[in-house]
């Protein structure tokens, strides 16, 4: 007893001491936790600053191929040379008669088959593209009998048509009708509008059939 009373006095302290020590600590504990708040609370203004600076200084970027400005061809032959630009060019100046229409870019699109890539092009402005499909069935009496013009669509709208086009065939009489390129289901016995020209009679081309 004598031992463990007189080690009591040391006990208490190495007690005290480790209490002032865990008191300096939690000073010091509340004085790190108040500047990494500061801290973080700076560095959440010089994001916000810097983006900012970045949206008030970066150009928006031009969509290309807008639907609404852009039409899909098919069965336009190419090469491996190809500058599909001015083929497109042609297409749109001779082939479908509207002359002096600058075209703003165009593309040709990975087959996924034996047939040619469909090939995108694009107007400046929605009424030019408008004018290029109801000038579409020119493009047959131009040199381009085997090239299709139709309007661009949404990945949505394309997958409604290939859905609406396999519900016709597992309805009866199903096959009796079509959908047409302004999206109405109409008999596939309805006659197609031909194109008007903008420019008298068509001229004929010298390419072939296939768009060369």
């Amino acid at each position: 007893m004598k031992e463990v009373t007189e080690i009591i006095p040391s006990l208490r302290n190495s007690i005290d001491h480790l209490n002032h020590s865990m008191s300096v600590l939690d000073v010091k504990l509340d004085n790190i936790e108040a500047r990494m708040v500061d801290n973080e609370l700076r560095i959440a203004a010089l994001e916000n600053n810097f983006d900012q600076h970045m949206q008030s200084h970066v150009e928006p970027v031009e969509e290309e191929f807008r639907t609404d400005n852009t039409v899909v061809c098919s069965g336009l032959v190419g090469s491996p040379r190809e500058d599909i630009h001015q083929m497109a060019q042609v297409l749109v100046n001779d082939g479908l008669g509207m002359v002096d229409i600058p075209i703003v870019r165009a593309i040709r699109m990975r087959s996924h088959n034996e047939k040619p890539g469909l090939v995108k092009i694009e107007f400046r402005n929605k009424d030019e593209k408008i004018r290029a499909l109801r000038l579409r069935r020119n493009l047959a009496d131009n040199g381009f009998r085997k090239v299709y013009l139709r309007a661009a669509a949404t990945h949505t709208d394309r997958a409604m048509q290939r859905n609406f086009t396999t519900l016709l065939k597992l309805i009866p009489n199903g096959d009796k009708y079509r959908i047409a390129n302004n999206g109405l289901l109409v008999s596939r016995d309805e006659p197609r509008t031909m194109g008007t020209w903008s420019r008298g009679p068509p001229i004929t081309h010298a390419t072939p059939d296939n768009g060369h």
